[in-house]
């Protein structure tokens, strides 16, 4: 167990050593010791042979021995060699064919690890030098692009250059034209005006002939004007070459006056529009009733306008009915909550606020009875139903009634 080499040889050779456990052991693991073998230059393996001879089977024995051997000094084997199988012995051709085989696979991973690394760099290669022509490509056509979007821009500023030029020097020239060529406006020509005065017209819209040119007349200026002007409702201005400017208008008309802080004019819509003074009054009757404020506030503008509506239309179902042939309406007067009153000459009628179509025809059957009786009297109030009415007489027809009777019952002579 103690025979072995006293000095170590200068090269190491690391060999494998199968040892099995005994055929009668239920389990037979394989184990593997490695041990150092040395050798003094001889290609012979008789150390290896005396080793394998006396080295016992029982492992435990077997690793004992691979500590007790001296250590060799630490040197990694550059290359494998091999044995020859000749020079072997005869007991050892086993594990030297062994250790060929592991040498050979040895060999064999190394060659095809060996490969791959080739085949990975020539893949490598390969990808770079496609990534490469990627990107020339890639450059070329950049390159490409910017020469021809250079190209592209140099042609469109050329272009606009050009129709810059070419349009300034046609606007040149127009204004050239219609500045010493003439083409003055020599008429203006007003059409639908009733009440307003065509030189009246002329002068609130600041025009006058001959002064205009006709293609440099602007016509929303005159509409803007228009729109200013209190008695015009519907407007149209147009130019009619070579030397007219055509004006048509719609004034509006006076449906009513009411009496706010001044006298105003009540178009159809029952919007106050124009203040107007008594002469201009002419026939119509006086409304009365609501505050201006009610119109100035866009919140309660649509509330006057109803309620003034509701009083032109009393208006008009007087001038309709024969209620004119006994009295004259002079005033009409409308609360906030729509309740109607009539002033027939010196007659208060109080209407209602509702159902008012009635309600006249219930009045003229009223007065054509007093008419008939040849009576005058200063109130009037309809009740609801229309079934009866509070009737008062005035005081002059009392006053001469009673004095009628005391002639009529005196003493004769």
């Amino acid at each position: 167990m103690t025979n072995k080499k006293q000095n170590p040889p200068q090269s190491p050779q690391t060999f494998e050593v199968f040892a099995h456990q005994a055929k009668n052991q239920k389990s037979t693991p394989q184990i593997t010791h490695e041990f150092q073998i040395y050798h003094e230059g001889a290609e012979d393996l008789s150390d290896v042979d005396d080793i394998f001879s006396q080295a016992p089977m029982d492992p435990d024995i077997l690793l004992k021995m691979h500590k007790d051997q001296p250590s060799p000094p630490k040197q990694v084997p550059q290359k494998l060699e091999r044995i020859d199988p000749n020079q072997a012995h005869p007991k050892s051709f086993d594990l030297q064919k062994k250790i060929n085989a592991n040498v050979n696979h040895v060999h064999s991973i190394e060659n095809e690890s060996s490969q791959k690394l080739i085949d990975i760099h020539a893949n490598e290669s390969v990808n770079e030098a496609e990534d490469e022509e990627e990107d020339d490509e890639s450059e070329d056509e950049e390159i490409l692009f910017e020469n021809t979007e250079e190209i592209a821009l140099s042609k469109f500023y050329s272009l606009s250059l050009f129709w810059l030029t070419f349009g300034l020097t046609l606007y040149i020239a127009y204004q050239t034209a219609i500045a010493y060529v003439g083409f003055k406006i020599e008429h203006f020509q007003v059409v639908g005006q009733e009440k307003i005065d065509e030189q009246e017209l002329l002068t609130f819209l600041k025009l006058k002939a001959n002064t205009e040119n006709f293609f440099k007349f602007d016509l929303e200026k005159v509409e803007d004007e228009l729109k200013k002007h209190p008695w015009i409702g519907e407007y149209q201005v147009s130019k009619h070459f070579p030397n007219t400017v055509k004006i048509e208008i719609k004034e509006k008309k006076t449906k009513g006056v009411a009496l706010l802080d001044s006298l105003m004019a009540i178009d159809e819509n029952g919007m106050p529009f124009v203040a107007i003074t008594p002469k201009e009054r002419k026939e119509l009757p006086i409304i009365s009733g609501l505050p201006k404020s009610l119109f100035d506030h866009p919140d309660t503008k649509m509330i006057g306008q109803l309620l003034m509506k509701k009083a032109i239309y009393v208006h008009s179902l007087y001038e309709k009915s024969n209620l004119k042939k006994y009295k004259k309406l002079s005033d009409i007067y409308i609360s906030q909550t729509g309740r109607i009153e009539l002033m027939l000459d010196h007659t208060r009628v109080s209407l209602g606020n509702d159902h008012f179509k009635q309600r006249i025809q219930y009045l003229e059957k009223i007065l054509s009875y007093l008419a008939h009786q040849d009576s005058d009297v200063s109130y009037i109030l309809l009740s609801e139903d229309l079934n009866r009415a509070i009737i008062q007489e005035s005081a002059f027809d009392v006053k001469s009634e009673i004095n009628q009777n005391q002639s009529t019952d005196a003493p004769k002579n």
